[in-house]
């Protein structure tokens, strides 16, 4: 699995060949306060399914799912997350997910049926991973304070689940060689980065987390395994 992959001029993720495309489903664990669920790999196309994704939940009471209601998420601060269990996928459409999550409600109006989504953490449940792309998406996870203070982070990790980044892979098809092509490629890569970086504050990205990503080579994971860790980039550790 690679957090970048540049092809040519596409832009995409490597993951276990035979992975099944992502779902989402609303529900997931009720420890970790699910209110959907995304399961597989981060494909194009999946910041609509996302969308659909949340609009069948806002159309169902949340009361209906693992018991919590509007006033408890929005009013009482009860927690709500997007429970993930992903190997990765594609980077630019993680972003993109991730706009989603965080701009809500800038993009379609903030009502009393979609303020609960400016509230939506992310989790990583038990014997779960989510890995590369899914790990910045997990970044998202906030709640809006409605003040000076912005989105800040709600996002969870069980002591159970997996959360792993790494740095950028050059991935260039086999027998192409050529400078054109890895000058693309690599160009590819460093607009990758520079999305992620334009992004750093809104997903309240330490610089320490970006430098680990950066130094962690693509072949390899670095999952957050320390105490230490969580507390200096913001993740809660359940469990």
């Amino acid at each position: 699995r690679g957090l970048y992959q540049a092809m040519g001029l596409g832009l995409g993720m490597l993951f276990t060949t035979g992975a099944q495309a992502a779902d989402f489903s609303p529900g997931g664990d009720p420890s970790m306060d699910c209110l959907l669920q995304m399961t597989g790999v981060i494909e194009t196309g999946d910041t609509e399914k996302l969308n659909v994704a949340l609009k069948t939940v806002l159309n169902s009471p949340p009361s209906a799912i693992n018991g919590k209601s509007y006033n408890s998420i929005v009013n009482d601060g009860d927690p709500a997350r997007i429970c993930l269990d992903s190997p990765g996928g594609s980077l630019s459409e993680a972003l993109k997910m991730a706009d989603l999550l965080y701009s809500y409600d800038a993009v379609h109006g903030w009502s009393q049926e979609t303020g609960w989504i400016s509230k939506l953490g992310t989790a990583v449940p038990a014997n779960a991973a989510c890995e590369s792309a899914c790990a910045v998406f997990f970044l998202s996870g906030g709640i809006d304070t409605e003040s000076d203070a912005g989105r800040m982070p709600n996002r969870v990790l069980h002591a159970k689940g997996r959360l792993g980044f790494h740095s950028a892979s050059l991935d260039v098809p086999d027998g192409n060689y050529n400078a054109d092509t890895v000058n693309k490629a690599f160009k590819v890569a460093l607009q990758s980065m520079s999305q992620l970086t334009d992004r750093q504050t809104v997903l309240r990205l330490r610089p320490s987390l970006l430098a680990r990503i950066l130094a962690t080579p693509p072949d390899q994971m670095h999952y957050l395994e320390t105490v230490g860790e969580a507390i200096e980039w913001n993740i809660e550790i359940a469990g």
